[in-house]
Parts: structure tokens; C-alpha cells; sequence
């Protein structure tokens, strides 16, 4: 006699466990069976993002100037993807946007693109990324890949604030010390990789786009900047060189060479944009 609640089957359960090796096969496929059925009902309807080919019509969002939506238009670029970059010229056309729903956060840019409006322009760059094979080879050369992006974030924090500062000498300073602190080491990732010009991979990647992008900004201010990093300086080269981005840098999308009136006039749009105050160096030189 057992005892109140013991199991002699072996299976906890107060069920016979299945001995003969037909019920157990039975049993296996039938779990395959049901995890498939679950796939089928539960992810079926789950949204399918466009890898290559047509994106649709896509639109990018922004102020009239580089900034944060450069990094996308290069992207774009990279992609071979066709946009479409309306202006931006006064608060109504913002504050209709953001009654529009499509911004989040209430922020710019917004890259409509695949059906989705995204906002963040690191997400906007990881997508453009991930649909464009762009991402690197595998999971450990995409992970590389966000180590640069992101630390090209930081990277880039002297030509995005550019712009908005009065004094360009001190900031140029500035500039140079940034250059200094980071350069040696992106060059230290480009060596280790191993295959120059290439800093993730054998190939283009998201982290060489990003790279050079900021890098060329840093040339339109500095331009001997990168004399002492003739890795980076490759890198830079062989990404500008590309058609596609090559064909982007020469068109009419491509805000010039920031001179200091298009830095104003840019600094102005979006003081304007986003109704917060007009610094009185702006009005003067506008």
C-alpha cells in the first residue's frame, strides 16, 4: 500500500508515463504538432519588415540642415534607397506633425519608411541596417557593429553642435580635442579587424557608414585632421567613394559645405521650427 498522494508512475503527476517506445513517438510529434499550430496562430499576423527591394515611399523629416538626419541620409544613400525631404520652414507645419501622431516623443527626425514612422535616428539607422545587409555577417560582426555606432554618438558631438555656438574658434578647439581623444581608437578597432579599410568585417558595414560620415565633417572643418590617422583617413575615403553615396554627397539633398552662413541659417530653422529663442549672433548674421 502506498501512502496518501505518493505516484508510483514515476511522474509526479498521479499519470502513467508513457512506457512503450510507439507512445512516445506519438507524444513528440504531437508537441511538434502543437508548437506549430501556436507559431501559426500567435505570429501570423506579426508585421513583416521589406529586406531589400521596394520600401515604398520614403520620407525623411528634419530641419533644413545636416544634424541628426545625416546620418540617415547617408544610410539611405548607402542603401540605394530613394527619399523624399520635405522642407521644414515654420512652427505650424511642426505643430501639424506632432498633432499628426506620427512623433512619439514629439522630436524630429521621422523616416517614414516600410510602412512605420520612426523616430530616434540610431533606431532609423539600425533599420535602414538590418534591411539592407549592411548589419555585418553574423551576430558577433552586428554587435561589433553597435559597439562603433554607438561610440560614434559620442564622437560626434563636436561638428552636431557646431552650428549653435557663436564662437568657432574656441569650438574648433574643441573639435580637435575630440579628434584626438577618439581617433586612436577607432584606428586601434580598423588594425585589429584586419581588413583594412573595413573597422567590422570584410566588408561595408553600418559602423564604417556611420564612421565616415562623422569623419567627413570633421574634415569640412579641419581639414589636415586625420593626417595622423591614415587608417581612419582610407576608411573615410572608401566610403565616400562608393556610387550610391558618392551620387548623394553630389546632389541637391546634400546640405554644402558649412559655411558660417549656413550654419546660421541653419541654426535659425530650427530656432524658428521649434519656437525657442532667436541667440541675437543669429539674427545678426542672418
Amino acid at each position: 500500500m502506498t501512502g496518501h498522494g505518493s505516484d508510483t508512475s514515476g511522474s509526479g503527476f498521479g499519470c502513467p508515463l508513457p512506457t512503450k517506445f510507439r507512445d512516445q513517438v506519438w507524444i513528440a510529434v504531437g508537441m511538434v504538432l502543437a508548437l506549430l499550430l501556436a507559431k501559426m496562430v500567435g505570429f501570423g499576423n506579426a508585421k513583416k519588415v521589406k529586406r531589400g527591394g521596394n520600401h515604398g515611399v520614403v520620407r525623411l523629416h528634419y530641419f533644413q540642415g545636416r544634424g541628426r538626419a545625416e546620418c540617415i541620409r547617408w544610410m539611405l544613400a548607402a542603401a540605394g534607397i530613394k527619399f523624399e525631404d520635405p522642407p521644414y520652414t515654420d512652427p505650424e507645419q511642426f505643430d501639424e506633425m506632432k498633432a499628426s501622431g506620427k512623433l512619439p516623443f514629439k522630436q524630429f527626425p521621422l523616416l517614414e519608411m516600410d510602412g512605420m514612422n520612426l523616430t530616434q535616428s540610431r533606431a532609423c539607422v539600425e533599420h535602414i541596417a538590418r534591411v539592407s545587409n549592411l548589419y555585418g555577417a553574423d551576430d558577433y560582426e552586428s554587435a561589433r557593429c553597435d559597439m562603433v555606432v554607438h561610440a560614434v554618438c559620442d564622437f560626434e558631438t563636436g561638428t552636431m553642435g557646431f552650428p549653435f555656438v557663436e564662437d568657432k574658434k574656441e569650438k574648433l578647439e574643441e573639435c580637435q580635442a575630440i579628434i584626438d581623444k577618439w581617433c586612436p581608437l577607432f584606428t586601434k578597432m580598423v588594425v585589429d579587424n584586419a581588413q583594412p579599410p573595413f573597422i567590422v568585417g570584410a566588408g561595408m558595414t553600418v559602423a564604417d557608414i556611420r564612421l565616415a560620415e562623422v569623419l567627413t565633417g570633421y574634415l569640412e572643418l579641419l581639414p589636415e585632421c586625420l593626417d595622423a590617422y591614415p587608417e581612419l583617413l582610407a576608411l573615410q575615403r572608401n566610403v565616400t567613394a562608393s556610387a550610391t553615396i558618392g551620387a548623394y554627397l553630389e546632389s541637391d539633398q546634400r546640405w554644402k559645405f558649412p559655411t558660417t552662413q549656413a550654419f546660421s541659417r541653419y541654426c535659425h530653422n530650427v530656432k524658428l521650427v521649434l519656437r525657442r529663442p532667436m541667440p541675437a549672433w543669429v539674427e545678426k548674421s542672418m
